[in-house]
């Protein structure tokens, strides 16, 4: 999730994959089990968070199911940089 708006009626959420994770392009993240972090992901395999304009969505809360897990610091910050890059941001 990306954004929640402040009535809690809506989220903004990004795609993740486990597809091609040989393969990261400047607007995708690796998640893999070798981060120390990985576990609080709740990802059972590694996976990548795809960053790209058309994947992003706003939704109705009441379409998502559960929470999964939780990036950690060091993924939240390199998930910062792609939205800055696929943005231009900087």
């Amino acid at each position: 999730m990306l954004w929640a708006d402040s009535q809690g009626h809506d989220v903004t959420v990004c795609f993740i994959s486990s597809q091609s994770i040989d393969q990261i392009s400047p607007e995708e993240v690796a998640l893999t089990p070798e981060d120390s972090s990985f576990s609080q992901t709740g990802l059972k395999v590694a996976s990548k968070i795809k960053i790209r304009v058309t994947k992003i969505v706003t939704i109705e809360c009441r379409l998502l199911q559960r929470r999964l897990g939780r990036l950690a610091d060091q993924h939240l910050q390199a998930f910062n940089q792609v939205l800055k890059l696929a943005f231009q941001l900087e």
